[in-house]
């Protein structure tokens, strides 16, 4: 049986307009191996790259687990 973890319980904003890039980051490090990592539907700035640690399941609301797009100022994903 899964187990998953919630961005949102690690005060990553959705919607917001200030950068989450060191949030998701530290979440997704906290992500114990053999969990999945789950990120509620909406946009999430990113104004730098972010790794995803290896043996790591991301899943979302949405049909597409991560899409990124460059606004100009940031990236959403």
């Amino acid at each position: 049986h899964s187990r998953v973890m919630n961005a949102a319980c690690f005060g990553i904003k959705v919607n917001a307009e200030d950068d989450q890039a060191d949030a998701i980051q530290n979440f997704l490090n906290s992500v114990p191996y053999n969990y999945k990592a789950y990120f509620p539907a909406g946009s999430y700035v990113l104004e730098h790259g972010i790794k995803i640690p290896g043996n790591r399941e991301i899943f979302g609301d949405t049909t597409n687990v991560l899409n990124a797009s460059w606004n100009g100022t940031g990236f959403f994903f």
